[in-house]
Parts: structure tokens; C-alpha cells; sequence
């Protein structure tokens, strides 16, 4: 099934704030059953795979957060610069269970590459977890993308402006660290 870019925004913007509750309010989460999100979804159209797929991941990471750490702001986030004007930059997330050091830096779209950011970390913390970047906008706090670093207390990754869905050359944006239980179990 098709639908036009004002259904899209319109079940967009449900999501978010159906995400913004879900994330707001513990009770939410267990009073409407995910196949109600699901529905309300599909009668706006929105049956398709990206939706199912984003729908399942934030159910699941808001059933499994141990917590999420405060807010960084890097420099220069939405603002006109050129590539060769953003250095690496880095910050230290310090928690009750210990630290995350992230460095990252992004470009703007070149050619064929498009805008991207890359990251890196290293956590030094005492509790087993999986690691998420979140991005947000520092000034409304909508969520971006959350994507999965995985387990690894040491790595880099590299995500375009397609996998983070939005443009972090042109767009601000903030990051923070969810930290996962993944010893829960959870039927989605």
C-alpha cells in the first residue's frame, strides 16, 4: 500500500508522539498493547516495512532501558560549515556505573557520499548492556534515530544521513547514550 507525503508526515508525527509518551510515561507502555499502535498505524496508511521496523525498535528499547544519559550538544551541529571546519570532537558521559567517551565528527554530502557521522567510544562501565546513540534536536528534544552500537565497550562506526534518517550537516542535533538490558525478554 501507497500513500501520499501528507500521510506520511501525519503518521510520522502520531509516531512521535505515541514515541515521546511511551518514553515520558512508564505506565504507557504496559496500558496499550503494541498490536493498538499497529493498527492506528496501518488506518493511516502506514503499513509498510520502515514503519513496522521503527514501531518494533522503539517498543522494544523503551521495555529495556536501565537508563539514558544526559544530553551533548557538540559544536557547530546544523550550522553552515565546511567540511575541513569540523574537528573531531569528544565528550565523556560519566554515570553511577561509569563511563562512555565518545569522540565524533561529520561531513556534509560530497559527490557520491553522502553527509555522514562518524563515532567512536569507549566505555568503562560495570554493568552488562548494549549501548544506543540517540540524536535528538537539542531545542525541541524530538528524536532522530536511535541506532544500536551493539555490546562492544570499545568501536567505531560510521552512519550515512540515510541510516540515521536526517542530515547532520544541515540539521541540529544532540546525542546521548541509552543503555539497554538485554537479559530481558520481550515478545514483540
Amino acid at each position: 500500500m501507497s500513500f501520499s507525503n501528507k500521510d506520511y508526515r501525519k503518521a510520522i508525527s502520531w509516531l512521535k508522539l505515541v514515541t515521546m509518551k511511551m518514553e515520558s510515561d512508564p505506565e504507557f507502555i504496559e496500558n496499550i498493547p503494541i498490536e493498538n499502535i499497529r493498527e492506528e498505524l496501518i488506518s493511516m496508511g502506514a503499513n509498510n516495512n520502515k514503519f513496522k521496523k521503527k514501531l518494533a525498535t522503539k517498543y522494544m528499547i523503551s521495555k529495556m532501558i536501565i537508563k539514558i544519559s544526559s544530553l551533548w550538544n557538540p559544536m557547530w551541529t546544523g550550522e553552515f560549515v565546511t567540511a575541513s571546519d569540523i574537528p573531531n570532537q569528544s565528550y565523556s558521559f560519566s554515570e553511577e556505573f561509569g563511563t562512555i567517551d565518545i569522540v565524533c565528527n561529520w561531513k556534509p554530502s560530497y559527490g557520491n557520499t553522502p553527509a555522514y557521522i562518524s563515532l567512536s567510544w569507549k566505555a568503562d562501565i560495570t554493568i552488562n548492556c548494549e549501548l544506543w546513540a540517540r540524536f535528538e534536536n537539542p531545542e525541541t528534544h524530538n528524536v532522530l534515530s536511535e541506532i544500536c552500537l551493539g555490546t562492544s565497550l570499545i568501536g567505531e562506526e560510521f552512519f550515512t544521513s540515510e541510516e540515521l534518517e536526517f542530515n547532520p550537516s544541515c540539521e541540529k542535533w544532540a546525542i546521548s547514550i541509552i543503555f539497554v538490558d538485554t537479559k530481558k525478554k520481550l515478545s514483540i
